[in-house]
């Protein structure tokens, strides 16, 4: 699977992109969403995705400079920049930079997935080749195993599962929970209990937070079944958490 990451100061355009191709039919997923420059680039020192799909024009930090900034720390992410700016000067600055491609805002669908598809079969024949001369790059699903417990440490309160944080990142639930299952020797739901957890575990030694307070901000609407969890994680209820630390 090849990682994407989309920037746009717009978040209907941002929305456009995410609901127009079929992602993970075409063989990748989205790493993340970024508003401006500054957030952008640092999702592609985090991340490293394989493609940069970004607007040539943002707040902060440019499409032109964040390419620049991203070369600066020695990344190859292809870069594909969209504007609703028709100036050629815009278009020769970025590809002189080495970016694969520039399309005019609305963006045609067509038009992108045939670039994001050059786009993919030239990092595949790069992997291939580094595979060829003895060079596996294994920080590929590591970076992808970051990717997805970051998401999981950023949305732990929400009502998130094993199928939802997959379509998050535009993948089968079985494949996600394999892959999980392989890279970190546990599952899926497992690692989200143990992010829970150790949260709930820092909010019952506040003085202002119920049980029921504390299940709600760790992601159980249900304060029983949160106590049940809790319980089977660390050994003790939260009342009797809460009587030996607060």
């Amino acid at each position: 699977m090849i990682s994407v990451l989309i920037a746009d100061d717009e978040k209907w355009m941002r929305d456009t992109l995410l609901t127009s191709i079929e992602w993970e039919q075409h063989g990748f997923y989205i790493v993340g969403e970024a508003e401006d420059g500054t957030e952008a680039f640092g999702m592609i020192e985090l991340y490293e995705p394989d493609i940069v799909l970004t607007d040539i024009q943002m707040p902060h930090l440019d499409g032109i400079a964040l390419l620049e900034k991203a070369k600066g720390l020695g990344l190859d992410s292809i870069f594909i920049y969209f504007s609703g700016y028709d100036k050629f000067e815009y278009a020769k600055s970025a590809l002189n930079l080495g970016a694969m491609g520039y399309i005019l805002k609305p963006v045609d669908e067509d038009e992108l997935l045939e670039m994001l598809l050059k786009a993919k079969a030239l990092i595949k024949n790069e992997k291939e080749t580094a595979k060829e001369t003895g060079i596996v790059d294994e920080n590929y699903y590591n970076k992808l195993l970051l990717s997805i417990k970051t998401y999981i440490e950023r949305n732990y309160m929400k009502d998130i599962s094993l199928e939802t944080t997959a379509r998050e990142f535009s993948f089968h639930p079985n494949y996600l929970s394999k892959l999980f299952k392989e890279e970190t020797g546990g599952n899926f739901i497992d690692y989200l209990t143990d992010v829970r957890i150790n949260r709930a575990k820092k909010l019952l030694k506040n003085v202002r937070y119920s049980i029921a307070d504390v299940a709600l901000k760790v992601g159980y609407s249900d304060a029983k079944y949160f106590a049940k969890v809790f319980k089977k994680s660390i050994g003790v209820s939260p009342k009797d958490y809460i009587g030996k630390n607060r």
